[in-house]
């Protein structure tokens, strides 16, 4: 008779509970790995319609607006920017989408939405000392809106998976990772 082939019960044994040593080591570094991406994500996605909005004001020569929005059509005004945020063209500067007709192409004589997002997904957060970030044709914030701070917080935040989005004088985003809190 020839030797046979195969696994003892002992080898399985201690391979499963080597799997079980590796596993138990790595979803928790897993996990935070994907709440880490998505705040990035999340907060590049926020940052990204930021500059588009002061891009629009510097390329059609008027004021633009990016703010709080639970409805894709006006600005919200409580300071809590999870549920989404629309970007417009403020041609009368009084801060809010007055948008007239149903022109997709947007007239030159009335504001135009420019950009819809729904929002934060995972349970994040996303707070602002601000409901409005306006922009002047020349690029620089809009008197009465100064700089502009935001705060993006993971769900079940753990060390510095929050980011503090600041915006200058200037028109300039400035994103550091922060504690929690």
């Amino acid at each position: 008779m020839g030797k046979q082939a195969g696994f003892t019960l002992i080898e399985l044994l201690i391979s499963i509970v080597l799997l079980a040593i590796l596993l138990a080591l790595a979803v928790p570094a897993f996990q935070s790995f994907v709440k880490n991406n998505r705040v990035t994500a999340q907060t590049n996605g926020l940052v990204s319609a930021i500059q588009m909005a002061r891009s629009e004001a510097l390329k059609r020569g008027t004021n633009s607006v990016i703010c709080a929005s639970d409805n894709g059509a006006t600005c919200t005004g409580n300071g809590t920017w999870a549920s989404g945020w629309i970007v417009f063209s403020d041609l009368n500067a009084d801060g809010d989408p007055n948008v007239g007709g149903s022109d997709p192409l947007c007239e030159e004589t009335e504001d135009c939405i420019l950009l819809v997002s729904d929002g934060l997904s995972g349970e994040n957060t996303l707070t602002a000392d601000s409901d409005k970030i306006r922009f002047l044709p020349n690029g620089l914030t809009g008197p009465g809106a100064g700089t502009a701070e935001l705060k993006l917080i993971s769900y079940d935040c753990e060390k510095n998976q929050a980011r503090r989005i600041f915006v200058t004088l200037n028109g300039h985003t400035i994103v550091t990772k922060v504690g929690c809190t």
